[in-house]
């Protein structure tokens, strides 16, 4: 059962990515591990990956916190020109959550310095039900133009996983895996 909500956690995680980066993940090298006996088989997966030519960086998660607390960033997407995070809130008078988007950006001046800007963007957190949705119309015939929900996207999603949870460091082509 908790390796079904891990693996369906971190498939929304990568289905995240999938949407908000320009280029489809290409390559993985990861490592997977088990830190608490009672989370078996693992629980932690830990990723290098490259979306493109010029994008990389690290997917990473964990049921296994040593702590009752953890980093409050799930998710940092840096640029060139800036960074953006989405982080789950919670309000503090109804426990309601909801995504904070934060986005750094820099704006250059022509022979000015360049000026830090910051943009915040709360909203109503729906992202699950807003994929399954997606992804219950896709099935049924029904293009909401989201494409949130395609079910070959999931499969590749999947097949993300599949190769994060087996690679043991070794380079996975995506593509190639994707192709056979």
């Amino acid at each position: 059962m908790f390796f079904f909500f891990f693996f369906f956690h971190y498939q929304h995680t990568i289905a995240a990515l999938r949407v908000m980066l320009p280029h489809p993940l290409t390559h993985l090298s990861g490592f997977a591990s088990l830190n608490k006996d009672y989370l078996a088989p693992q629980d932690t997966i830990h990723t290098i990956v490259k979306a493109g030519d010029n994008y990389h960086g690290i997917v990473e998660i964990t049921f296994a916190s040593p702590t009752a607390s953890c980093p409050n960033d799930q998710m940092i997407i840096t640029g060139t020109n800036g960074w953006l995070s989405v982080n789950y809130e919670e309000t503090l008078d109804t426990s309601e959550t909801f995504l904070r988007i934060v986005i750094k950006s820099v704006v250059k001046a022509n022979g000015q310095p360049d000026e830090e800007k910051e943009e915040i963007i709360e909203v109503a957190e729906r992202g699950v039900l807003t994929e399954l949705t997606s992804f219950f119309d896709a099935i049924s015939g029904k293009d909401d133009g989201l494409g949130l929900g395609d079910p070959l996207s999931a499969l590749r999603d999947v097949a993300f996983i599949e190769a994060a949870l087996n690679s043991n460091g070794q380079l996975v082509d995506l593509t190639k895996m994707l192709q056979d």
